[in-house]
């Protein structure tokens, strides 16, 4: 069920918000112990809450949109009296004094927090686990990963523990776990929606929180209200409406496949198969529009500056360490760890170089966009992946059609719009002949979220497989 259709039955007294919050805690009694998703409750506040919105929709008072309806949010968002801790051993013990900015906007929006998922340690990993909560499976198969690091957002979401949840996004965080458990996410237009790490008084370069939903049009329903950041008094955004409401008046460009980051032939072909059902639908579809810039460059500029805003958050003997390994690697390598090496060890010139080019970059999506109106990629090299700590995630691999293949491929896919700031709603597209959901990526002009989020609405009847 959709939270719109939630909201809807509490508003009509069908349904009552403690027996919705009741049940979201059945279905985590039932299904979390072995899934790993819900890491952190407060069943006595949650219930109470839920109490008093019954009694604000008996006594007809004004409600909000999704008055008295439950949700869970990522664990690294400060409710407060609950534990933030990034799944970081040393913030074991780190109770907010206060809920953030954006917690409070849900609860104006009338939803009710639940509990909190899991992340990987640090939110740093494309899967979920950590040494204070441990593992999160996949609610298909628990030997897979859900992906991360919103991973455990993305599994409760598909298991159907929740409707909605607040994610975020800096490497694919929203994107990944989305595309790996057939659920639906919205990286906004950077700088729309802001979060605060704790001990970080700055919103991050290339970071943003986006809502998560098995249902499209709840992100479109709640992504203006949580525009702004009354922490840093600034109002929220006026969302330019969605400028196409018709699947035929969409121009759309599709990149399903690249000889420089081969995505799983299965996958490249539901994404070709995806477009054939777009075209039929009377979408324009050009299979041959590519920004015109070197994507590989791009990748590689937007995986340096990422590391650079991670490099903030390392003790300084950390980024010695890392930064001392830059003389090693070729001013062309790729890898996540030549360019974390770059990124930890940039200099102020340095960094302002790699800036120029992400702008550079950005021109030419922006040129592209004045032939279509969404572009339409893959979110990894494959599908959602077996459970692997056996190693660093800089050398992890997979076998992908016979061939040995690195993770950090994936993220010439997960790099090309992103560090200009464009919005990207993922979507589910299908499921592999072995059952495994896919998804792609919908990336839109700066500030277009809702024109992205209302194609995904227009096409959700599309996406599953004929």
């Amino acid at each position: 069920m959709s939270a719109l259709e939630t909201a809807t039955r509490i508003r009509h007294r069908q349904q009552s918000s403690r027996d919705a919050v009741e049940a979201t805690f059945a279905r985590i009694d039932a299904l979390n112990p072995e899934l790993g998703a819900v890491v952190i409750q407060d069943r006595e506040r949650a219930l109470a809450a839920a109490e008093a919105a019954d009694r604000r929709a008996v006594h007809g008072d004004e409600l909000p949109p999704f008055h008295g309806v439950p949700m869970t949010i990522k664990e690294q968002y400060a409710v407060r009296g609950w534990k933030t801790t990034l799944g970081i051993p040393e913030l074991a013990d780190n109770v907010a004094a206060e809920s953030e900015d954006l917690v409070r906007k849900l609860e104006a929006l009338g939803f009710i927090i639940v509990g909190k998922t899991n992340v990987p340690t640090g939110l740093s990993d494309h899967q979920t686990f950590n040494p204070l909560y441990g593992r999160t499976n996949h609610p298909l198969d628990p030997s897979l990963t859900p992906g991360g690091s919103s991973g455990g957002s993305a599994a409760a979401l598909a298991a159907g523990i929740t409707e909605v949840e607040l994610g975020s996004d800096i490497a694919g965080s929203l994107r990944v776990p989305a595309h790996f458990c057939g659920v639906y996410s919205h990286k906004p237009t950077h700088g729309l929606l802001t979060t605060h790490l704790p001990s970080a008084h700055r919103p991050e370069d290339m970071a943003t929180p986006g809502p998560m939903a098995t249902d499209p049009a709840v992100l479109s329903a709640i992504l203006p209200a949580l525009t702004g950041d009354s922490a840093r008094n600034e109002p929220p955004a006026r969302l330019r409406p969605a400028r196409l409401t018709r699947l035929d008046q969409f121009r759309v460009g599709v990149w399903s496949n690249d000889a420089r980051a081969p995505v799983l032939a299965e996958y490249a072909e539901k994404i070709e198969r995806f477009a054939d059902r777009l075209a039929e639908a009377g979408c324009r579809v050009d299979r041959e529009v590519r920004p015109a810039n070197d994507a590989a460059l791009a990748a590689r500029t937007g995986l340096t500056l990422m590391f650079a805003v991670m490099s903030g958050y390392a003790p300084p003997h950390v980024v010695a360490d890392i930064a001392g390994r830059r003389d090693a690697y070729d001013p062309e390598d790729g890898r996540a760890a030549a360019c974390r090496a770059r990124g930890f060890g940039l200099s102020h010139l340095e960094w302002h170089r790699l800036d120029e080019q992400r702008w550079r970059d950005a021109a030419a999506w922006d040129e592209l966009f004045d032939s279509v109106d969404l572009m339409l990629l893959p979110v990894y090299i494959d599908a959602a992946f077996a459970h692997d700590t056996s190693e660093p995630a800089d050398d992890r691999t997979l076998v992908i059609d016979g061939r040995t293949r690195r993770h950090d491929d994936s993220f010439f896919w997960i790099m090309q719009a992103h560090p200009a700031g464009l919005p990207a709603t993922t979507m589910p597209i299908g499921t592999l002949s072995d059952g495994r959901p896919v998804g792609i990526q919908i990336i839109a002009r700066r500030h277009e979220d809702l024109t992205a989020l209302r194609f995904a609405e227009l096409v959700t009847p599309l996406s599953t497989d004929s």
